[in-house]
């Protein structure tokens, strides 16, 4: 019906003008006025139904629709904003009735044909969702939804193909948050780590209170390595919706990230019982009862879970916690059943070929070991270079870049096999590595060249990634190449040490390092304290020297030096000042006669130059020690000391110092 009133146009205007400016109570009761005045108002009837969709009530707003529809059949605008209301209320068959109706009084309209796309991928049917989304663009190219409707479909499963969609809906409306979020989440998933960074800190800005944003943003930063700032961003998110279960996850693994294992306990706990039906929180209850060492806890923990839902992460964690109790054999089967459920997880490989390597099954480790690359903690390390990667076929002169992936010890350890390279394959072999490496790893011999991470790459004809050449020579427990020293310490450096160290009050000397790189997510389990090796300092006729770097130094400054090292009749010296690189590092070790140290790099630099050394062991081991040894295949000049039980410093340095004792006795 026409409006014939003055009241009427004014109620109308008035109900429209307050619409616009979302003042949705106060425009419902105009629009309510307007059809006082007249109940058969088309466009009050109409406009209403929109008006409660945009408020949150779409169920409430079909009926005023569907009677301005009966009033005015065929309408297209009423007919495309009835399909989105039922779509947005789960009629999808309705919403598919309206909008078919509304193509076939229409069929240019790119709205109408866009909306089908978005009803039909609500109902999962994605090949038709992408045909009708495809067919708006065709009507329209500036149609932004549909483009937005086609990355949806094509992320999950053709991300690539997605991306440049998300990219025009953007260039056709720059500031529209969804969208931009929508984009990142897609560069998330191609690892543009950064980029989708950009994309959510972008569209939080121009929409702040979309906690959906929020978390997408939240997600970005832990990708990007910045925990405590997501961590602040999922704490608010979580302030304002507790129940929001997403949010309050990410919460708990950002603590995870930030070793503040009581936190996640308490965080997990309480979304276990705020949700009883989700296995999620039982996960994150087990990887952090499992890295405090309350086995029994955690794989409790995991029952639970797997009570509520078989997930493969849950067995992941019972696969994880198992070799970490010891039980390694165990680990690898429960592992083995988490990728049977899902065998292109690179998180799931790698931890599998972790397992396989602590067994001494090299042969079966190596191959999935490469999935490390695909892993999320790992992403970061890869380099793509233009050249081809090696095969391990003969090199014949050609130039290979051999660079260091991950830790410093890593690059000491697996940079014998260049010398393989050099005299096996005929290689002119490149090293790339860190640069407190560079002087040492320039005296393997075999190696042409050493440059530095953070320098530009020399000309070279193929490549790989150092931790992945024993897999390139099918290294086996028996054939690891063994062979000390492969690295030599600077000679001159050696003569100044001698010198500086011919002073020790006693002639024997004894290196120790007790803590690892914090780098490290579980570099508290293999480290130790300076407190923990305290019994030492009772062994008579020995000077003691201090070759921790980091941190942990602080513990050998004076005023924090332990009782036992400070006591007088103990000879301990702190040389963490005089120590620029691992150059000097070599020349002190070549002056000790031997080094007492836990799982970290220093230890890899005196093995590498056949020096004694007492390594005490986490009671689950770094990958590369395996099991049940006191030896190790890799370096002949090694003793291992093994943690009986979990956090146990006590018993190995106390065997420790028993068998110094013998040592300087005899």
């Amino acid at each position: 019906m026409p409006i014939v009133t003055a009241q009427e146009v004014d109620a109308f205007q008035s109900a429209m003008t307050l619409q616009r400016q979302r003042r949705f109570p106060e425009a419902e009761v105009a629009f309510r006025r307007v059809l006082a005045f007249n109940p058969n108002n088309v466009e009050a009837l109409h406009m209403l139904g929109v008006m409660l969709y945009q408020a949150g009530h779409p169920k409430e707003g079909v009926p005023f629709i569907e009677r301005a529809l009966a009033l005015r059949p065929g309408h297209l605008d009423t007919l495309i904003n009835l399909s989105e209301v039922q779509r947005t209320v789960g009629n999808t068959a309705a919403a598919l009735a309206a909008v078919d109706q509304a193509i076939a009084v229409s069929p240019q309209s790119s709205s109408a044909h866009t909306n089908r796309a978005a009803i039909l991928r609500q109902a999962g049917r994605n090949d038709e969702a992408l045909a009708a989304a495809l067919r708006a663009i065709e009507l329209d190219p500036r149609q932004q939804l549909a483009y937005v409707h086609a990355g949806c479909v094509l992320i999950s499963t053709r991300p690539q193909e997605a991306l440049p969609y998300f990219q025009k809906a953007t260039e056709i409306e720059p500031n529209n948050p969804e969208t931009l979020s929508s984009l990142g989440v897609c560069l998330e998933i191609l690892g543009r780590h950064e980029e989708n960074l950009k994309c959510q800190q972008r569209a939080l800005t121009l929409a702040p209170s979309n906690l959906a944003i929020g978390k997408n943003l939240g997600s970005a930063l832990m990708n990007c390595g910045r925990y405590e700032d997501a961590e602040g961003l999922f704490r608010q998110i979580v302030g304002h919706d507790p129940q929001d279960l997403v949010a309050t996850l990410n919460f708990a693994a950002c603590q995870h990230r930030l070793k503040r294992y009581d936190e996640v306990l308490k965080i997990a706990t309480r979304a276990a019982a705020d949700h009883p039906g989700t296995a999620e929180p039982w996960t994150l209850i087990a990887d952090a009862q499992g890295i405090l060492g309350n086995f029994p806890e955690a794989l409790a923990a995991i029952d639970r879970g797997l009570a509520l839902s078989n997930l493969a992460r849950l067995h992941h964690s019972k696969g994880i916690i198992l070799v970490r109790a010891g039980r390694a054999p165990e680990g690898l089967a429960a592992l083995h059943q988490a990728l049977s459920m899902e065998p292109e997880n690179p998180i799931l490989r790698f931890a599998h070929s972790v397992a396989l390597l602590v067994l001494g099954r090299y042969a079966e480790a190596w191959p999935p070991y490469e999935w490390r690359w695909k892993h999320p903690s790992l992403r970061g390390y890869a380099v793509n270079f233009p050249q081809p990667q090696w095969d391990g076929s003969p090199l014949q002169g050609k130039r290979i870049l051999l660079y260091a992936e991950q830790g410093l010890g890593d690059t000491v350890f697996f940079g014998r096999y260049a010398t393989k390279v050099a005299e096996e394959k005929g290689g002119h072999v490149i090293l790339v590595v860190q640069p407190q490496l560079v002087e040492l790893m320039t005296s393997v011999r075999g190696v042409r060249e050493v440059v530095t991470t953070n320098m530009p790459m020399p000309r070279f004809d193929t490549h790989l990634p150092i931790m992945s050449l024993p897999g390139a020579f099918h290294t086996t427990l028996e054939n690891i190449p063994h062979d000390v020293p492969y690295v030599a310490a600077n000679p001159e450096k050696v003569a100044r040490w001698k010198e500086r160290l011919s002073r020790s009050r006693h002639g024997f000397r004894v290196g120790l390092v007790w803590e690892g790189g914090a780098f490290q997510l579980e570099n508290f389990l293999r480290s130790a304290s300076l407190e923990a090796f305290s019994p030492l300092a009772q062994v008579p006729v020995v000077s003691f020297y201090s070759l921790q770097k980091g941190p942990a130094a602080a513990q050998a400054k004076s005023g924090q030096l332990p009782a036992a090292w400070s006591a007088p009749d103990a000879d301990f010296t702190d040389l963490d000042a005089d120590i620029q690189d691992f150059s000097d590092t070599a020349a002190i070790l070549q002056n000790m006669d031997l080094l007492i140290s836990i799982d970290t790099s220093v230890v890899h630099v005196a093995g590498a130059l056949a020096r004694p050394v007492w390594m005490l062991l986490a009671h689950a081991p770094g990958h590369m020690w395996l099991l049940d040894r006191t030896d190790t295949p890799w370096y002949p000049t090694f003793r291992l000391f093994r943690q009986p039980a979990f956090k146990d410093w006590a018993t190995p340095v106390a065997e420790v110092t028993r068998l110094l004792r013998e040592r300087v006795r005899g």
